[in-house]
């Protein structure tokens, strides 16, 4: 298998994928959400994804959001030429790709950064890369920025190590990437046969293996095949980002930020006695099974309470960016239990949003809305975008204008990603302006046809109106 010095796979690219909560507006509702106070950025603002693989993420944020300046950075350069093809094909200024790795990326002519992404990196690479990293955005990260850092995680992946031992043992590290994996499948597979004793105690690792023997073969070779394998606890990743200047602010994956979404009634009086941020989040994570962390951090802020804290919404805005108010479910399941809309908020509140993006100040001036405290129409809201049915937005100054600026920008990406993923849920997104990220395109309306789905604008690109979308993009 060719693999760097550093032990990566370099003869098998990963996958095109998209990470819609990569974005600025999401990092920055985790931080309003959370109470941190902190410098926005006025004109413009910098972002960097640090081991940027392909860079279908980076691109579809650059064609979301053209006040964004983003730099993709990648050790492997196939990576970095596949970015150079979708920049290419949205016809993007903004965003620039560069082939190097995280030690020589600290040498780079680059500017400070309001936003860095480490998505996935942490997890692959070994203990001199991820300082290398770490190092970066001591560097580059501005007073008041933040860093997203998703990574695989103890104890919900505990189960995966043996798994990924096993794989290992089943081919030679000579061998190419792609017959190490028809090698593991076919262990996998004798393994799934035999009645394994492990299989039956870990379901976890059943379902791991069932996605390996079906999965992407670029997502099994740089999941499991780097020679390096980063396994911590939330304790222990948020000790090394200490470490540089930045303090914990909270999750992008929204629900697990509240103990009344995440923790189940049997659990929370030992939730709620207590004390430190690490034991808090270990008990979340043995409940949520976390295999997989996004979590935000901040260089500054301070937590603030009250008026203090709903003016942190300021310039975001929010929408139902997938479906109608008529046809809004009125119960979501999280794991915590049932959780039901209170109707008297949550009734006017969907009413606001689906003619969206609608800011906060905007939302608390709305008939049937005003008479309610503020907290409370932010706790409803909260429950739909951790209910995955709104999502914050940047709000409706940057999201119309004039028809053919706000269609050419954003839409030969999105007719692009259409052309090669139709069929390839990871990657079936499309740049959505309004919301300042890619927006998903559920299998049902996109396998009903492209044509549907993309339509000619008078500018001749493509825009990705479709009927669920239910505000222009």
């Amino acid at each position: 298998m060719s693999a760097g010095a550093d032990g990566y796979v370099r003869d098998l690219d990963y996958v095109d994928v998209v990470h819609p909560r990569m974005a600025p507006v999401w990092l920055d509702y985790v931080a309003a959400l959370q109470g941190v106070a902190r410098p926005r950025p006025v004109d413009g603002y910098d972002y960097c994804d640090l081991g940027c693989g392909a860079g279908l993420s980076l691109n579809m944020l650059a064609a979301s959001d053209r006040r964004g300046r983003f730099v993709g950075i990648d050790a492997n350069a196939r990576h970095v030429a596949r970015a150079e093809e979708f920049r290419q094909a949205g016809g993007l200024n903004n965003v620039r790709f560069l082939a190097d790795d995280f030690a020589a990326a600290a040498a780079l002519d680059l500017p400070k950064f309001d936003y860095i992404a480490l998505y996935g990196a942490m997890s692959w690479v070994g203990p001199e890369a991820r300082r290398q990293a770490l190092d970066f955005v001591r560097a580059r990260l501005k007073p008041g920025g933040l860093v997203l850092v998703a990574y695989n995680v103890m104890p919900g992946s505990a189960a995966l190590a043996p798994l990924r031992r096993f794989m290992l043992a089943a081919s030679s590290p000579e061998q190419p990437a792609t017959a190490r994996i028809v090698a593991a499948r076919e262990a996998l597979a004798a393994l799934k046969a035999s009645g394994s004793q492990f299989l039956r105690d870990h379901a976890a690792a059943t379902r791991a293996l069932d996605a390996a023997i079906d999965g992407d073969p670029g997502y099994l070779a740089h999941e499991y095949f780097n020679a390096h394998w980063h396994l911590p606890y939330f304790a222990e990743m948020r000790a090394d980002v200490a470490a540089i200047g930045a303090d914990f602010v909270g999750s992008a994956t929204i629900e697990a930020n509240s103990a009344r979404l995440c923790i189940p009634r049997p659990l929370r009086s030992l939730y709620d006695r207590t004390q430190g941020l690490n034991e808090r989040e270990l008990v979340k994570d043995m409940v949520l099974g976390r295999k997989f962390r996004l979590d935000v951090f901040a260089r500054g802020g301070r937590h603030v309470t009250g008026d203090a804290h709903f003016g942190l919404f300021d310039g975001l805005a929010f929408a139902l960016p997938t479906r109608s108010a008529a046809s809004m479910p009125q119960n979501f399941r999280f794991p915590a239990g049932r959780t039901t809309l209170r109707s008297a908020v949550a009734v006017p509140l969907i009413a606001a949003l689906a003619g969206g993006p609608v800011t906060l100040g905007e939302l608390v001036r709305q008939p049937g809305l005003a008479d309610h405290p503020v907290a409370e129409i932010i706790g409803e809201l909260n429950i739909l975008i951790a209910g995955r049915e709104a999502q914050p937005a940047r709000g409706p100054k940057h999201a119309l204008g004039q028809d053919g600026d706000r269609f050419r920008f954003g839409a030969p990406l999105s007719g692009r990603t259409l052309d090669a993923f139709l069929a390839v849920d990871r990657a079936r997104f499309v740049a959505a302006p309004a919301l300042g990220t890619g927006l998903h395109l559920n299998a049902t309306p996109a396998r009903a046809g492209r044509g549907r789905l993309v339509r000619r604008c008078p500018m001749g690109g493509r825009s990705a109106e479709t009927a669920p979308i239910g505000y222009r993009q």
